[in-house]
């Protein structure tokens, strides 16, 4: 970083340099461009490299450098299963975030308290959602069945509704 700046500042200090020296104002401007070509050149210099295609390799290469880490000594069953639980964990927040979604479009939709939802099999594409009612909304049930079916394209037999 420190060798980056010193770089700038030279090449800034040298193009003030030389628009000092030159006498005449054409040349001037060309060379007020090319120093600012220059100039820009050196302050991308950093950027650049991250602009090829495997700069991300390249950077876990040197954090696992630093670091002293060697990824090849992790087993491959035990990448496996930290890649399942990661699965798991986002498909179960996925679920309990579409969960509250519906809760509160019933609740917005049909009036009265939200119900309590749950939705499961969203991981293994087989998508089935359960829908606790408050016993003041028991004679909407078939509606609110319709309703969850329709807004997430799936069968009624999907939706499960009763009262708590």
């Amino acid at each position: 970083m420190g060798e980056w700046l010193k770089q700038i500042i030279l090449l800034v200090i040298l193009a003030t340099v030389a628009d000092l020296l030159l006498p005449t104002r054409s040349m001037q401007r060309y060379v007020r461009v090319v120093m600012g070509v220059a100039v820009l050149a050196a302050m991308l210099q950093p950027i650049l490299p991250l602009m090829r295609a495997d700069w991300a390799d390249r950077a876990a290469a040197a954090v696992e450098a630093e670091l002293g880490f060697d990824t090849t000594s992790v087993p491959a069953g035990k990448a496996a299963q930290v890649a399942n639980v990661m699965a798991d964990q986002q498909a179960r927040t996925a679920q309990e975030l579409l969960a509250a979604r519906l809760a509160d479009g019933i609740r917005q939709t049909f009036g009265g308290p939200a119900p309590d939802v749950t939705v499961s099999g969203l991981a293994q594409r087989d998508l089935s959602v359960d829908v606790a009612l408050d016993a003041s909304q028991s004679a909407r049930a078939g509606e609110i069945a319709a309703w969850v079916a329709g807004e997430l394209q799936i069968g009624r037999d999907a939706v499960h509704v009763h009262t708590r």
